[in-house]
């Protein structure tokens, strides 16, 4: 007698395929019965697109096409990356995914999937945070706010793979399309960027120094433990190794987990990042805003105390800035608010120091050199590990 879940039609299982989460859970009922291998083979594009329909929320799905072609084009080819910046700034709310590969399918879904999980954990992170400083936000995301992370990190990993790459290209012409990309997004949408590499930044250089500060073998890596994130350049070059690379050293917790994403391989890697994310992140900062945008920005930082110099102030402002997207100030819902509550808070947050610590900056300097000689000695001794 024929079992049950042969008897059904191809079109019936490829539905129930179709509720799956991910692509990537198409694997195993793939190779644990026929039928489903049939019904793969049989309407590939409409379980893959069934799936992503679902886990891809509405406004998204053409960000993650855009992050796809940047894997695929000539990124030294401003012939070729200037469309795609165009894209930005008229995104189709209806794109088409019918002529994708399962392997396309299959990016777009783990990009996705990286993304859902970091800004769960970015608003984890952040949402006690702000309500120390004077908000009031739920533990859940609103929509907007989900809508707000999502598009960033994908913004983010755009960028990253479009300017931080090999060889350098004649810098006025990289410079101008990197001014495009700010121009193709407000000012407000571009901090919003900015929050999600504070986050980025944050989890990469903790996870850096754990181990660094603990392995063995990691002994004859430099690491700056006395200068910012954006002057190590083995933690910016981290930063531009993709969302899922990212996610999975987010999700690291333990000294062994973030050994096992952290390849010293990759670590000692001598390439440099021709445009650090730092770097453009700094141009996002400074690009020059909208029509509009300033107005419809009701932020601001109350500074308190005598007159200071052009130069000084310039210095204080950029720092609240760098503050204000540590909090990620333009994720969050704030109608609700007056623009006097909202300045009290962004006054609170430019009162905040290092709320945020680098790990290292537990000890003082000479423990970090006593146990950078320490660990040399032992592994010139034949020591490895912890």
């Amino acid at each position: 007698m024929t079992p049950p879940l042969q008897r059904l039609p191809l079109h019936i299982v490829a539905e129930i395929l179709g509720q799956l989460d991910t692509i990537q859970e198409l694997g195993p009922p793939i190779f644990s019965h026929r039928i489903f291998h049939d019904a793969v083979q049989d309407s590939l594009h409409a379980i893959s697109r069934r799936i992503l329909t679902r886990q891809v929320p509405d406004g998204i799905l053409s960000y993650s096409l855009i992050l796809l072609e940047t894997t695929q084009i000539d990124v030294m080819d401003q012939n070729a990356v200037d469309p795609l910046i165009a894209r930005l700034e008229k995104i189709d709310q209806s794109p088409s995914l019918v002529h994708l590969s399962l392997a396309e399918y299959a990016f777009i879904s783990q990009n996705q999937t990286a993304v859902k999980w970091m800004s769960q954990d970015m608003a984890h992170e952040l949402i006690p945070a702000i309500n120390e400083v004077g908000f009031t936000h739920p533990e859940t995301l609103s929509d907007n706010e989900i809508f707000r992370m999502y598009r960033a990190f994908l913004r983010y990993q755009i960028m990253c793979n479009l300017f931080c790459h090999g060889p350098c290209r004649q810098k006025l012409e990289v410079t101008e399309q990197i001014s495009d990309f700010c121009r193709a997004s407000s000012q407000w949408v571009n901090d919003q960027l900015l929050a999600v590499y504070s986050y980025l930044e944050r989890r990469v250089s903790f996870a850096f120094d754990h181990v660094g500060a603990h392995n063995v073998e990691w002994a004859g890596v430099p690491i700056e433990w006395n200068e910012s994130f954006e002057d190590c350049n083995r933690i910016q070059r981290l930063l531009c190794r993709g969302l899922p690379f990212l996610c999975a050293l987010a999700h690291s917790k333990t000294y062994h987990e973030r050994l096992n994403v952290l390849k010293l391989k990759i670590v000692r890697s001598n390439a440099s990042v021709p445009d650090p994310p730092c770097n453009l992140i700094s141009i996002l900062l400074w690009c020059p805003r909208q029509a509009g945008d300033v107005a419809g920005n009701t932020w601001t930082v109350i500074r308190r105390g005598p007159p200071v110099s052009s130069y000084t102030a310039k210095e204080l402002e950029e720092e609240a800035y760098r503050k204000l997207s540590i909090f990620a100030y333009t994720m969050w819902d704030n109608a609700d608010l007056t623009v006097e509550q909202l300045g009290e808070i962004c006054t609170n947050i430019a009162g905040c120091k290092d709320y945020f610590k680098r790990y290292a900056r537990y000890w003082d300097g000479k423990d970090l050199r006593l146990a950078q000689k320490r660990k040399k000695n032992i592994y010139n001794a034949g020591g490895r590990g912890y």
